[in-house]
Parts: structure tokens; sequence; C-alpha cells
């Protein structure tokens, strides 16, 4: 995992500097964590990677209008940040999905996104028993694909302790704070949410 500290001290670096109307910092938070949350977005809302570019202008503002709108910046980590930055988009995007009408036809505008970026979910760092190290196996078309759709398949609330450990880079402590649990039954379901995800990739 990632040195999400000197992540952070880097963040909170660019929005400072970003609030004090410095347009370069806004652009390298844009360029930091577009990717990112595009991916948590995309797992938390239950569908594929590309399904969430063809129509990225609708997760691009809804990223641009969060940055524009921190007023105080009060997050104490790069995975709390993360986890903030991905629920202000989702919020959007349902707001968005809302204005378009009907139910229906705000999930279907949502699901007309195709198309890649080159993004995928790397950021996984998944044990595993036998073959390759992750470094290895965790490049490649196939295997990216063989993530995504055992997420999916995964129940909402193994699939979000991934996302909150994995890709957010939340500690454990942080997790249950979030979930209003106890850290020791978070590490304990967390271990069973990856073996899980672990048996799905196998299928």
């Amino acid at each position: 995992m990632p040195n999400s500290d000197d992540d952070f001290r880097d963040t909170t670096f660019l929005v400072y500097a970003a609030k004090a109307g410095d347009r370069l910092a806004l652009d390298d938070l844009f360029r930091r964590y577009l990717p990112i949350v595009r991916q948590i977005v995309a797992v938390r809302m239950g569908m594929r990677l590309r399904q969430l570019t063809e129509s990225d202008d609708l997760v691009q503002d809804a990223l641009l209008r969060v940055f524009h709108g921190i007023e105080r910046f009060d997050q104490r980590s790069e995975g709390g940040f993360r986890h903030w930055l991905a629920r202000c988009v989702e919020r959007e995007l349902i707001d968005a999905a809302r204005r378009l009408g009907a139910k229906k036809r705000g999930a279907d505008k949502l699901r007309s996104l195709s198309g890649d970026d080159g993004s995928n979910l790397t950021l996984l760092d998944i044990p595993r028993q036998t073959g390759p190290s992750p470094s290895q196996i965790f490049y490649g078309k196939e295997l990216e694909e063989r993530i995504e759709s055992a997420l999916l398949r995964m129940r909402p609330g193994d699939r979000e302790l991934i996302v909150l450990r994995q890709l957010c880079a939340m500690s454990f402590e942080e997790i249950a704070t979030t979930l209003g649990a106890k850290e020791g039954a978070v590490r304990k379901s967390f271990a069973r949410a990856l073996k899980r995800l672990e048996e799905l990739m196998e299928d």
C-alpha cells in the first residue's frame, strides 16, 4: 500500500493552495484524485469501471464542484479524504440522475458509460497462496476484469470493506469509526471479505 502519510501531506498542501486561488494546485488535485475516485464510485455503485467513463464528464464535473466547494478542510488522513471525496461524488451523481427525471432514466444514463482510460484496480493488494506475486498478477486486462467481476458479485457490506481498506487506504481504526464497529471485528470481517474475494476470482 502506498505511503498514505506522504500522500496526505501533499494533499493538504494542495488543498490549502487551491483554496487560496492557486489554479495549478486545483489541477494537481484533480489529476491526483480523479482515477481513484472513479474506481471507488464505480465499485460502490455496482458498475464496471468502463461503464463509468463514457459520460466521465459527470464524474469530472462532480469532483470539480467538490474541490471548489471545500470551505474547511478537516480530514485527518489520506484514507478519510478519499472516502469523503468519493461519497461527495456519489451524491452528486445520484442528484444528477434525479434531475434527469425517472429513476430508470437516470440509471440508464449512468450505465451508458463505456470506454477505457487505462485506469484499473491495481490498488488492490490481495495476498494469494500460490502463483505470481501481487506486483505481477495485477497487471493485465484479464486479471483486472476478474477482480472487478468478483467485487461486483460480493455482498455490499463485504465489498465496502474492500473499498475502504484497499481503495481508500483507510486504517482499520478509521474503518471501525466510519462503520460504528469495533476494530477487532472489522479486522476479522475484512479478512473474511478478502478470502471471499479470492474465492470469487477463482470461480
